[in-house]
């Protein structure tokens, strides 16, 4: 808890920044503008859960929303992976980069152009400060361990957890009470000034 003061000083703060023109929404950009002027930017804090069908492009959009934010921010993005190793998920960021399909890249079924595409995006990801975990079996307690300890040492831009359904923890509790318990532990992870993403 604290006073009411403390979050007026960082407002204020905030808004003496002059690199924001007036009219910009303070947060974080996803690289949608759409989604950005829905969620209206995400600010500190914020937990975001993204929900649809299977096979709609959950995983893409939130690849894509880590490496905006990565690039954006500099400042470390976490990705936790339930469902992909963190090698398929690199392959897809690099197809997105490098606007090369990422089947075309398995395949090595590529042109010249492709190629230097692929080159260009590689210099440009292995600059970002974006961690990938794709621990088997992941626990809501290593993945708020990860976040604190990355935070303590870099400061943490983004956390995105893909996805919420394989996520362990309270394993005494039915299904539906986990999730709840899961979703309550992520959010004290964002009143830390840490804003989540779960697809």
């Amino acid at each position: 808890m604290e006073r009411i003061n403390l979050s007026l000083m960082s407002i204020l703060k905030k808004l003496e920044d002059k690199s924001k023109t007036i009219g910009e929404t303070i947060g974080v950009q996803t690289g949608f503008r759409a989604l950005d002027k829905i969620l209206n930017k995400m600010g500190n804090g914020n937990l975001v859960v993204i929900g649809s069908r299977p096979e709609m492009g959950k995983t893409s959009l939130a690849l894509n929303v880590a490496y905006n934010v990565c690039l954006d921010t500099k400042r470390p993005v976490l990705y936790f992976a339930t469902e992909m190793t963190s090698e398929a998920l690199t392959l897809n960021i690099l197809g997105i980069v490098a606007k090369v399909e990422s089947k075309l890249i398995r395949k090595k079924n590529l042109n010249e152009n492709d190629i230097k595409a692929i080159a260009k995006a590689v210099a440009k990801i292995s600059e970002l400060p974006l961690y990938l975990d794709d621990t088997c079996s992941i626990d809501i307690e290593h993945i708020v361990f990860q976040c604190r300890k990355i935070k303590e040492d870099e400061g943490v831009s983004l956390v995105i957890l893909d996805y919420l359904q394989l996520i362990k923890g309270y394993d005494q509790l039915e299904r539906g009470l986990q999730i709840d318990k899961i979703m309550v532990k992520l959010a004290s992870l964002s009143i830390g000034r840490i804003r989540a993403i779960i697809p």
